[in-house]
């Protein structure tokens, strides 16, 4: 197993300001899923309404896990705002049944539930960072397995055991719409969790609740991929068990640094309270003369009104067309919304203009004001080459409702 070197830990020590990255965990160093190789992951997106007058002003992204036909299980603090955590968000949808965002296989399902670990808190670091989505409707897909007492288990290298949407890049800068999945060994809670993360954040890490995984320099965890799954394998059957969630990492520059860790919250340590969710007791059975009185459900998440319409996209443009090592586009939204940005190669074929899109898109979290993405010229860690392309720009809000396909054209140039 690999372990972190003690400059690792100096140079924690030497942060006057570390402090933890809310809810934008992401894979980094990871190799695109294949499509059925996490039929369990889910992509949840959020969004807080302020000042209660319908409209969303924030939109944040979690990862989850299916671990029951209607209930999700991901981190506590992605049911809060990121702008300001003690608030609840508004709304919350899951898509299920794809490793790539886009493809128009996607379920898109409501979450009417949000049931947040009684014990979460959110003093140094996030502690019992775990909380259950409720599905409107059932899903399909299978469900990933839970720890089970007696159970063997395997950590076998250089397999995918944690996977998210999210930062490709230590700069954090592209986020792709495929999952990505990665291998990042679990590290010894005594040698390498408890004094790493506690030089930097002194009292954050419990190892009765927490774990800590990452595979120095090659692969780990930054910004957005919250609740996100970490396995171990059923070392009978070989069938991927939820071992982890991510939960925080610590801050570094850059700020995807593959030196440190990530802390995942420990799911054996909350198997009760998940549990007690998804598998309720059977009511007592209670004489004919007892009156029954029914338990009231908990009290649901608000949701918004019935949507049905699409954000408007506006004032597309690009800081310059001919680009060398980045160009930054600007837009403007009618509401909160995720923006995928695709890039598209100009090519000829019979004397006609054909366009290609290229993988991985970018995702943005864009806001009714203006937004501003600074883009490279790379796509998967590799430079495009010179010649003619646009950007695909569509927004999509909570409810699922999308925009039309706006472009702009742009050239890479070289020297």
């Amino acid at each position: 197993m690999h372990r972190y070197s003690a400059l690792v830990v100096a140079a924690l020590l030497a942060l006057p300001c570390a402090a933890y990255a809310r809810g934008t965990a992401r894979i980094v160093g990871g190799t695109p899923a294949p499509h059925s190789a996490w039929p369990s992951t889910v992509f949840l997106e959020a969004a807080t309404d302020f000042n209660n007058d319908g409209t969303f002003d924030e939109v944040t992204i979690c990862t989850g896990s299916l671990v029951a036909p209607s209930w999700v299980v991901t981190a506590a603090h992605c049911a809060f705002s990121s702008a300001d955590p003690t608030r609840r968000v508004t709304a919350m949808s899951a898509v299920l049944g794809v490793s790539d965002l886009t493809d128009p296989t996607r379920a898109i399902d409501g979450v009417d539930n949000l049931i947040v670990n009684p014990g979460y808190s959110d003093a140094v670091a996030p502690r019992g960072d775990i909380a259950l989505a409720h599905l409107a409707v059932p899903a399909a897909d299978t469900p990933i397995a839970l720890p089970v007492a007696g159970e063997q288990y395997t950590m076998p290298a250089n397999v995918a055991n944690a996977a998210g949407w999210g930062t490709t890049d230590v700069d954090s800068t592209m986020t792709p719409t495929v999952l990505q999945q990665a291998w990042l060994p679990i590290q010894d809670q005594a040698s390498v969790c408890s004094p790493v993360v506690g030089a930097a954040l002194p009292g954050a890490y419990d190892p009765a609740t927490m774990l800590c995984a990452g595979n120095p320099l090659t692969s780990g965890a930054c910004h957005g991929d919250s609740g996100g799954p970490l396995v171990v394998f059923n070392q009978a059957t070989g069938a991927p068990v939820l071992w982890g969630l991510t939960s925080f990492g610590i801050s570094a520059s850059p700020p995807c640094s593959l030196s440190v860790p990530v802390v995942f919250t420990s799911v054996s340590a909350f198997l009760p309270y998940i549990h007690e969710q998804i598998d309720p007791p059977p009511p007592v059975t209670t004489t004919p003369t007892t009156p029954t009185t029914a338990t009231p459900p908990p009290t649901p998440m608000s949701a918004p009104s019935p949507d049905r319409t699409p954000p408007s996209l506006r004032s597309l443009t690009l800081s310059r067309t001919r680009v060398r090592t980045s160009t930054t586009l600007s837009f403007r939204l009618s509401e909160a919304a995720v923006v995928t940005i695709t890039f598209q190669h100009r090519g000829v074929v019979h004397h006609r203009t054909t366009w290609t899109s290229l993988k991985p898109a970018v995702i943005v979290k864009g806001t009714t004001a203006t937004n501003r993405v600074t883009l490279k010229p790379r796509l998967g860690g590799r430079a495009l080459r010179a010649g003619a392309y646009r950007l695909s720009v569509i927004a999509a809000d909570i409810a699922g409702n999308r925009s039309g396909a706006q472009t702009i054209a742009f050239t890479v140039v070289k020297g």
